[in-house]
């Protein structure tokens, strides 16, 4: 069955444990070429690698049989949860990272990145996902951009977390957009959508499509639910781009509960989002870049700022 132009695409894969849904999906395809498919992963986090990989795969080669072009991971979806393993323990903030946990890090995120190239290679895809990065001596939480197979670029997180800052992860020091097939790509790493100067940042650069792979927690203030996911229709309005949040469920690295809450949000609405915190499959939604193109024209906030006005936000 298909679907009217800009409508969401949904595929429920449920756990085994719960029963699955029957509700018919809705396929969203274009031959257009001003248009492409934007997907967010909701996927199951927290266990072992290889299943994370695993379940990675399954629903990225379900978004690109939805015609997917531009493909979001939720944070850390390749990490285990390191809460109650062996021989780790977190308390001891930068120098445990270092002394127990290197080993662990250099494993998954190689494994990580194979993935994503080959994924990214074999689905023809532009995909973004997170590793921990090591540099010398220092590990960033960094998301990678792969465009059909080849890296497109790297951002690393700037806002960090308690948990993340405990760990001993630095901050990245920026912000930048990638040239991909599928336009300028950006990315905001989970805390980094919460500063709206960071996403001004993108919007200036150009970029067409931002990807927000985030953590959510269940625990999470109820009454500001629906102001949370008006902001990303808020962002994406005031910078004249595309946003694909993609969150997990499960438990986090540090063994905390999660809620997916993916969505996708375009300047004039959220048009695709999952029916449940804790569904796990694929948000898919089209992307109209020509429409995009014209509001960007008429932004009046990107191309008539008066810059002088705003020297506090340097403070």
């Amino acid at each position: 069955m298909f679907g009217c132009p800009g409508c969401p695409t949904l595929i429920n894969r449920q756990p085994s444990r719960q029963p699955v849904s029957r509700k018919p999906v809705v396929f969203v395809m274009s031959d257009r070429k001003d248009m492409i498919v934007g997907a967010s992963i909701q996927m199951r986090v927290g266990g072992a690698l290889e299943d994370n990989i695993k379940e990675a795969a399954r629903l990225v080669d379900d978004a690109a049989g939805l015609g997917a072009s531009a493909v979001c991971l939720p944070e850390y979806f390749s990490m285990p949860c390191l809460v109650g393993a062996a021989n780790i323990n977190l308390e001891g903030g930068a120098a445990s990272l270092h002394d127990v946990l290197h080993d662990v890090v250099l494993d998954v995120s190689g494994r990580t990145r194979e993935f994503l190239e080959d994924v990214s290679r074999r689905c023809g895809i532009v995909l973004a996902g997170n590793v921990i990065e090591v540099c010398d001596e220092d590990y960033y939480n960094a998301c990678m951009v792969f465009d059909c197979g080849e890296l497109a670029g790297v951002q690393r997180k700037v806002h960090l977390v308690e948990n993340e800052r405990r760990m001993g992860l630095r901050s990245g020091s920026g912000f930048t957009v990638f040239d991909t097939g599928v336009g300028r790509v950006g990315v905001l790493v989970c805390a980094d959508i919460l500063y709206p100067e960071a996403c001004r940042v993108l919007g200036l650069m150009g970029a067409d499509i931002i990807m927000n792979p985030v953590v959510s927690f269940q625990n999470a203030d109820k009454l500001t639910a629906a102001a949370r996911r008006s902001m990303y229709v808020t962002r994406a309005f005031d910078n004249s781009c595309f946003i694909i949040k993609a969150g997990g469920v499960g438990r986090s690295i540090m063994g905390s509960e999660l809620a997916g809450r993916s969505l996708i949000a375009a300047p004039w609405g959220v048009t695709g989002s999952c029916e449940s915190d804790d569904m796990i499959g694929v948000v898919s939604s089209e992307m109209d870049m020509a429409v995009l193109g014209r509001l960007r024209k008429e932004n009046r906030s990107l191309g008539h700022r008066v810059v002088s006005a705003y020297s506090q936000l340097l403070e």
